[in-house]
């Protein structure tokens, strides 16, 4: 191949990872059937794979011209220069909103005071061996947000925003407990879990040592996700996190107090769980658990103050330089974590505390601890 022909061969290759990467994110960010799923993302690996083989085989004349292939290759490089040229942009743009005031981390170790075994399964065995995995690591990342609508009276409020725990039974349930102590010690006001609680029911039997302890000054309130839905029995679910003293946060505002003043709170778990199709507008302040963060335009069209998500677990692998690669997301990797503001709403997207591989690298699990500041 001459130096042309392997610059557009190695666009091409690009633009082919592109495609279905974006494919797979907007697979994993509807209500599809599980098994429908996994099908299609079977699917997706084969092509994925298969359709670079037959590329070079005819870029080093090995195969005969196929029909699709310079259509394709036009598309792959057309979706390459989409990408990079969105990716500078984000690059050169993108600043933090006004309202984060501050934002510390602190990593964490947790394998070093846990007992063996950490993991369970050939699966997590295999990929605790991964060079540079941090699955078992824990940052603590507390911020300062100063909401508009957020009243003098609640200047201090402390939440701990917890998601995605995923209890699969491939890390051990002592993981889960160091997590606990470690929010515990810092104080909050507030604990809210935006979903992705479950993933075996066997594993609800861990709920009593572990949500079961979490502590707060106030209340504590979840919504669920998609991969809860795998328990089958969302009433039982239901019902085991509410004796843990959790309370569902629904799609109808409810009215919390802290410190003589009062705020709203609502759950949104679409497309999942129905309900917050038709939610209204909030009487202000107002904050939003929702498990994806595709609800944040929704959201925004409500004039909520802030939206807490989780569900893209930052993209689990975040290449250097380039960053997270997929999200279960529409908008694939734009939410995939970090802090946001979309008009009048500010939104959180937590990286979540464990997955459904436990594979983690550059992006460490997330311990959320937000410092609410009110303006006069």
């Amino acid at each position: 191949m001459t130096a042309l022909e392997t610059i557009l061969f190695f666009f091409t290759l690009c633009g082919h990872l592109g495609v279905w990467c974006i494919l797979f994110c907007q697979i994993h960010a509807t209500s599809l059937p599980r098994k429908l799923r996994k099908i299609i993302e079977k699917l997706i690996f084969c092509l994925m794979a298969l359709i670079p083989v037959l590329l070079a085989l005819r870029a080093f004349d090995q195969i005969d011209e196929q029909f699709w292939m310079p259509p394709y290759r036009l598309l792959c490089c057309t979706v390459f220069a989409f990408l990079a040229i969105r990716w500078v942009y984000r690059v050169c743009t993108l600043t933090p909103p006004k309202a984060l005031l501050s934002e510390t981390s602190e990593l964490l170790d947790l394998s070093e005071s846990m007992p063996k075994p950490h993991t369970h399964g050939w699966q997590a065995r295999i990929l605790s061996w991964v060079p540079g995995n941090q699955v078992l690591k824990l940052s603590i990342e507390k911020r300062e947000f100063r909401l508009p609508n957020w009243p003098m009276a609640m200047d201090g409020m402390v939440i701990v925003h917890l998601s995605d725990l995923h209890f699969t039974g491939k890390i051990s349930r002592s993981y889960f407990e160091k997590v606990v102590q470690e929010c515990n010690a810092c104080l909050p006001d507030f604990i809210f879990l935006t979903g992705d609680i479950i993933d075996r029911a066997s594993c609800m039997e861990w709920f009593p040592e572990t949500l079961g302890k979490l502590k707060c000054k106030c209340e504590k309130y979840f919504v669920l996700g998609n991969h809860d839905l795998r328990v089958r029995n969302e009433e039982k679910l239901v019902g085991e996190l509410e004796a843990c003293g959790f309370k569902r946060a629904s799609a109808s505002w409810l009215r919390l107090s802290y410190n003589g003043s009062e705020f709203n709170i609502a759950g949104d778990e679409l497309p999942w769980f129905p309900g917050a199709e038709k939610m209204t507008k909030p009487n202000h302040p107002a904050i939003l658990l929702a498990h994806s963060p595709d609800r944040i335009y929704p959201a925004s069209n409500l004039e909520v103050d802030l939206v807490l998500a989780g569900h893209c677990h930052g993209g689990q692998i975040r290449l250097p330089v380039i960053g997270a690669i997929v999200a279960p997301s529409v908008y694939g990797i734009r939410f995939a974590s970090g802090t946001f503001k979309v008009a009048k709403t500010l939104m959180h997207v937590t990286r979540g505390i464990s997955g459904d591989d436990p594979i983690r690298w550059n992006c460490p699990p997330e311990l959320n601890v937000i410092c609410l500041r009110g303006h006069e």
